[in-house]
């Protein structure tokens, strides 16, 4: 007779569980609803609709990317300019090799 009775208490406490869960996934599924209403009804469009989290959250991404590309321009411009340094080397020992090389042949 317990065993029956804390299972039928079991029972109702899983279904009591469930209820409340889809109650508040109703209730958070028509919140949403209304707020897309409302901003709807307001502005006349849905987009542009964020929470203030949402929006540092993606302020912060911007600044981290925003970062890391002028860190990466930064080490671009340090080889571009290796890069122009290295080619006037390399002129200035093609034109040196041109030089021997003519001297050589003036020599013979």
């Amino acid at each position: 007779r317990e065993l029956a009775f804390n299972e039928k208490h079991d029972t109702r406490i899983r279904n009591r569980l469930i209820f409340v869960y889809l109650r508040s996934k109703t209730r958070r599924r028509m919140w949403s609803f209304f707020r897309l209403w409302k901003q709807q009804s307001r502005y006349g469009r849905v987009t542009a609709l964020y929470t203030r989290s949402e929006l540092a959250s993606g302020w912060m991404q911007q600044k981290y990317r925003c970062a890391q590309l002028a860190s990466t321009i930064e080490d671009t411009e340090e080889k571009l300019e290796s890069c122009d340094q290295l080619e006037t080397r390399v002129k200035y020992l093609e034109e040196k090799l041109r030089q021997s090389e003519n001297a050589k042949n003036d020599a013979e």
